[in-house]
């Protein structure tokens, strides 16, 4: 049995040799970002391919050469609202390059282990949001096999439990495509401003924040806003999955239907691409080596305040610049850090240990009462880069150094993770508070980007 096309000659040519045309111009727009590890799963809008074919295009080419087993497409229902996820019973979807197989082995498995998941095909037959992401699947891709999953819940307690069942599947192996435009009929103006901010959060990799920000959307004060997220379930979905899972959002394109055709602006829908990919590990230390480094800064700590522990191990590592922050019940009492220095890597660390526990006029020093509930964070500096255009800083990923004069200031990638920061905030608050710049001071500044791998005696990223 098979699910005839049923926006074939719609959202895309009907017809195989100008579907065909239209993807490969579609694809020749872009180039694959070199920077970017394996992709492991990628969000993509769903509209008329003459409104977002070139955004969705941007995603798929990131893929190009690699291989999978099978690819997890993932949409939210615009047809109806039911409980859990439909799957279809059909074993090929059809579109007019051809019959593409359902991997029926995992659909069957997702269907008969939890009530989550049914099959629904009449949920299916005239979706298009699975559909249009088919054509780009089978030029880049040929012959994989598709789980098409539709998600009709709208309850983020089921939608976890949606992804907890589909966790095991988000392998190396496995590609998971998202589908979602963004927002819906605000202004150009407002369309931009909302999906920018909206693009932030998921790059945060942080399933709360997206609930919060759907939930403040609805609020929003952006004229004819009807939705900032149609496919908010499916990326809801790949966010339980990926928030403990070693990978890194980064956006790709955007666009907006007042780009394209008539050019109207007074009421446009958003498209964003973004790419999830695996993380790079900044140094190679293994766990053992981030358990010793820890140990010598707790040990360090130890020894100031009169208590002597066993020497820790002492090796050193070409670093380009270590911070060392200390926290008390996850209330930071202290950050010090380095670019640069001769030191070797275990004295700058016990050094480093010592100054940010007793010495940061900014908080109160660390007495032996605290001990038991003292946490250490060590921050692994990558080279500063120069940056001249600030859509390069991902939130999460980049921390930022700004110069200007003699005034400069630098705050560390987690700082604007943790207070959920938009890039410009970001800019601004280490702008005035830490170089005092002023808040766009920023704008006449140097602007340094670095990255840092982050070890702790909790977690380690």
């Amino acid at each position: 049995m098979k699910r005839a096309a049923a926006v074939a000659g719609v959202f895309y040519p009907g017809d195989k040799k100008s579907l065909v045309s239209q993807l490969k111009h579609y694809l020749n727009q872009h180039q694959k970002k070199d920077q970017l590890l394996p992709v492991r799963a990628l969000i993509v809008p769903h509209a008329g391919y003459v409104y977002s074919g070139s955004v969705a295009a941007d995603a798929f080419l990131q893929v190009k050469d690699q291989t999978f087993d099978t690819i997890f497409l993932i949409g939210s229902s615009h047809k109806a609202s039911f409980s859990g996820a439909a799957m279809p019973a059909a074993s090929t979807f059809e579109t007019p390059m051809g019959e593409i197989e359902l991997d029926m082995p995992i659909i069957d498995e997702l269907c008969s282990g939890s009530i989550c998941f049914h099959y629904g095909d009449d949920m299916h037959r005239e979706e298009h949001s699975l559909e249009v992401q088919l054509p780009f699947i089978q030029q880049l891709l040929p012959n994989i096999r598709v789980v098409p999953i539709l998600i009709g819940s709208k309850d983020p307690i089921e939608i976890e439990e949606i992804a907890s069942l589909l966790q095991p599947y988000f392998t190396p192996s496995n590609l998971f495509v998202i589908s979602t435009d963004f927002s819906h009929y605000p202004p150009a103006t407002f369309a931009e401003e909302e999906d920018g901010t909206t693009a932030d959060v998921i790059c945060l990799n942080k399933p709360e924040e997206l609930i919060k920000r759907l939930e403040n959307q609805k609020e929003s004060l952006s004229p004819n806003l009807l939705t900032g997220l149609c496919g908010w379930s499916a990326v809801l979905t790949l966010q339980f999955i990926t928030q403990n899972e070693p990978v890194v959002y980064s956006r790709l394109s955007y666009e907006h239907s007042g780009m394209k055709l008539t050019k109207d602006t007074s009421r446009v829908v958003g498209y964003q691409a973004i790419a999830v990919s695996g993380k790079k590990e900044v140094y190679p230390l293994n766990n053992n080596d981030k358990q010793a480094l820890v140990q010598r800064a707790r040990n360090a700590i130890c020894k100031h305040l009169g208590i002597m522990p066993a020497e820790g191990e002492g090796f050193d590592l070409d670093v380009s610049g270590v911070f060392v922050s200390v926290y008390c019940k996850d209330e930071l009492r202290g950050c010090i850090g380095r670019f640069e220095s001769e030191m070797p890597l275990y004295k700058l660390i016990d050094k480093l240990a010592v100054e940010a526990a007793f010495y940061d006029s900014r908080f109160k020093a660390v007495k032996t009462v605290d001990l038991n509930d003292l946490n250490i964070e060590i921050s692994l500096l990558t080279p500063l880069k120069l940056i001249d255009d600030i859509s390069d800083i991902e939130v999460g990923r980049h921390g930022i150094y700004i110069r200007k004069g003699l005034s400069q200031g630098t705050f560390l990638p987690k700082v604007a993770e943790r207070n959920n920061w938009s890039v410009e905030d970001f800019l601004g608050y280490c702008s005035r508070d830490k170089a005092r710049i002023g808040w766009d001071g920023w704008k006449e500044a140097d602007i340094y980007t670095y990255e840092a791998m982050i070890i702790t005696d909790q977690y380690e990223t």
